[in-house]
């Protein structure tokens, strides 16, 4: 491959303006199209892969999740001729046919951060389950509604089949929800999206957010083995309503990740009074720190008393090497992390 794409340290450019690295980087080309209508990942991976390698598969499940793209992922101990022919996952997938219920002109639900995903481990062969799917046991009923004002689908849970029996799932789990290859369903920019979960025809989930442009998630919303019907519209917002103080802290994901060398951060604060509560006075002092996976500070993004608002800053990484960072935002007595990735 090398005599074909050049090395990894010459890192020669291409012709598509990326460099040979992130070409042939999954998790950074998931990235770049997090908005494009890509097909549903289905991924069939051994951890005693020599010639695939397992160790890099952690990151692209990774970046799957955090891109939102539809995915779903069975792992076990098998090498790389086993992956498939020896599987223990092949009695669930005598055949493909299931394939056939995805097409360019039909949207669907991609899942992420499912409740009951089995732990791929950290790249090591013997970390993590040695068997296990990300995703593999929710699914759908293809009467999915897409119109114009409505998006509705059937959630349920499934069991599995492995060459040791059943792999039976819980009663119920939670996901988020994320809709892909929208056909009829639009939602103008401020606009405000009312979703609600119905099981047994009553309602056990029901919120709203305004939307800011982008890819529409519905986080956290249960699945249950005899189903549920996920129901999203929307409604317009008044001006007032628009330009209001968000209600709780939030740091959201950056954006690109993978990323070379500018990624943009978000987060909000809310109205101080709402939220510390116990009669406790917060004047609004807020910090957004990078850290490496060592704890050690790499960068000061934020340092100072921050109005109720939301708010958006850019990284440059520059001369900062490629790897996985943490990036920690506290204010008052909340405090998230989470990761991204620079990739050179």
């Amino acid at each position: 491959m090398e005599r074909l794409y050049g090395t990894y340290q010459t890192n020669l450019p291409t012709n598509e303006g990326l460099t040979r690295n992130q070409r042939l980087h999954a998790g950074y080309l998931s990235s770049i199209n997090r908005l494009n209508a890509l097909p549903i990942i289905f991924s069939f991976c051994g951890k005693n892969d020599l010639n695939v390698g397992w160790q890099e598969k952690i990151a692209f499940y990774d970046s799957l999740n955090i891109n939102r793209h539809g995915a779903i992922h069975f792992w076990s101990w098998t090498n790389h001729q086993q992956v498939f022919t020896n599987s223990p996952w092949q009695p669930s997938f005598p055949n493909f046919s299931f394939f056939t219920r995805f097409r360019t002109n039909l949207s669907y639900p991609a899942f992420t951060n499912c409740s009951i995903n089995n732990n791929p481990g950290n790249g090591n062969p013997t970390n993590g389950d040695s068997i296990g799917t990300i995703n593999g046991h929710l699914d759908w009923n293809d009467n999915i509604v897409d119109l114009a004002d409505r998006w509705e689908i059937t959630l349920r849970l499934k069991d599995l089949a492995t060459i040791f029996g059943p792999d039976i799932v819980p009663d119920s789990a939670t996901t988020d929800v994320t809709l892909r290859r929208l056909q009829r369903f639009s939602v103008s920019l401020g606009y405000r999206i009312n979703w609600e979960n119905r099981r047994n025809n009553i309602a056990v989930q029901q919120a709203s957010f305004v939307y800011d442009s982008g890819l529409i998630t519905i986080p956290g919303v249960k699945v249950y083995k005899d189903s549920s019907r996920l129901i999203v519209t929307y409604t317009p917002v008044s001006v007032a309503e628009h330009n209001a103080s968000p209600r709780e802290y939030a740091l959201l994901q950056n954006y690109p990740n993978p990323f070379n060398p500018t990624t943009t951060i978000k987060y909000q604060i809310p109205n101080s009074n709402r939220q510390m509560g116990f009669g406790v006075s917060y004047l609004g002092f807020v910090s957004l720190k990078v850290f490496d996976i060592l704890g050690r500070e790499v960068a000061m993004l934020v340092n100072e008393v921050k109005q109720p608002g939301t708010y958006s800053v850019q990284w440059d990484a520059s001369g900062i090497a490629s790897g996985v960072y943490l990036y920690r935002l506290q204010a008052g007595s909340f405090v998230q992390t989470k990761k991204l990735v620079v990739l050179r």
